[in-house]
């Protein structure tokens, strides 16, 4: 009988240690999900900015291309066959962008405040004459339904945050209105 007991008890034992080890496990891989959620994010974020910073560099980088953006987000008629076709691909471009983001952020791998940032660009982009241009004539339709309706919901209920085209313009009208005003007070007898 004292053997029998022994060999009980250790059975005990062996079950303990076998759901103590179990435990340990599922502990383990619960902080390994959360590091691997954390990397996901700092990964998105890092994408997020890289993605950003390509699409800026390359207009703010060359004359022509800033020219084809400014004038297509003001009036695509005024733009070349060959402009329009730029203007339509790089706003395209901007669309790929938004709706991964979108898909991200609606995953949870993209944090808020970064969407907020792209959600406000697309906003503000696509509610100009030439980015309601691109969704109405085609660019729509390139996108899947989930991602179109949100698009046609924040342009319908959000107010742009910036006009890209006006603020452009403000700039040469404030410079020029700048330097005109420095002429004249050059001009005054004493300077200033």
């Amino acid at each position: 009988m004292g053997v029998e007991l022994n060999w009980e008890a250790m059975g005990a034992v062996g079950e303990l240690l076998g759901s103590l080890l179990v435990l340990v496990t599922l502990v383990y891989l619960a902080i390994q999900t959360h590091s691997i959620k954390k990397q996901m994010k700092a990964e998105a974020r890092y994408n997020f900015v890289a993605s950003m910073a390509d699409i800026n560099l390359h207009i703010a980088q060359n004359t022509q291309t800033a020219s084809v953006w400014r004038k297509g987000l003001e009036d695509v008629d005024s733009l070349s066959s060959d402009e329009r076709m730029q203007f339509l691909m790089y706003m395209g471009q901007s669309c790929n962008f938004w709706s991964v983001m979108y898909r991200l952020e609606q995953d949870g791998t993209l944090p808020a405040d970064q969407w907020s940032i792209a959600k406000t660009d697309m906003v503000s982009l696509l509610a100009s004459s030439g980015g309601l241009f691109f969704w109405k004539h085609g660019g729509r339709e390139a996108f899947d339904d989930e991602f179109a309706a949100f698009v046609d919901g924040e342009l319908e209920s959000q107010k742009p945050a910036y006009d890209m085209a006006s603020i452009s313009a403000g700039v040469r009208e404030s410079r020029k209105e700048g330097a005109e005003t420095s002429a004249a007070t050059a001009e005054r007898p004493g300077g200033s």
